[in-house]
């Protein structure tokens, strides 16, 4: 975590005092183009605003943990002080080029809405690849399961 805060220094003392230069850190090359805006790290053409060739952490926004005790994770909205939406939004397609398909969290506190979001006219699957169960769940308890075989049940988890 200390080379990105080394990092992130250098960045604001190197667009401050410069209009487009290299800078290497240790084995880290920080590249700034303060006309057009951009920064690359690890690349010394930048096609953003901010590429990085590694991986990216911004605290307070989004943290995603590789080496972490608890495995990897991906956390959008870290630490906010406000409410507001969440959502990963993936674009497979031309059509819908905002977002073809929507995990999405409210903006209305705790008991806000969560909600996947499909667009178009294609299928939405919830599928298993192996021979597992899906459950549906409220209020921590098995409401409705469909069984690796292909039964239904409400109100059992061994359907017949």
């Amino acid at each position: 975590m200390s080379n990105v805060k080394n990092v992130i220094a250098l960045t604001q003392e190197t667009v401050a005092n410069s209009t487009t230069g290299d800078v290497n850190t240790d084995d880290n090359t920080l590249f700034v183009d303060k006309s057009a805006n951009r920064v690359g790290i690890g690349t010394n053409t930048p096609s953003v605003t901010l590429e990085s060739t590694g991986t990216i952490q911004a605290r307070n926004l989004i943290n995603i943990d590789a080496n972490g005790s608890g495995g990897t994770s991906l956390e959008i909205g870290t630490g906010r002080t406000g409410d507001n939406y969440s959502y990963i939004d993936l674009i497979g397609d031309t059509t819908y080029s905002d977002y073809g398909f929507r995990i999405i969290r409210g903006n209305t506190g705790s008991n806000t809405f969560s909600k996947l979001d499909h667009r178009g006219t294609g299928d939405f699957e919830l599928f298993t690849a192996h021979n597992s169960r899906i459950l549906f769940k409220t209020n921590s308890t098995n409401r409705a399961v469909i069984s690796a075989n292909g039964n239904v049940g409400i109100g059992t988890t061994t359907p017949s």
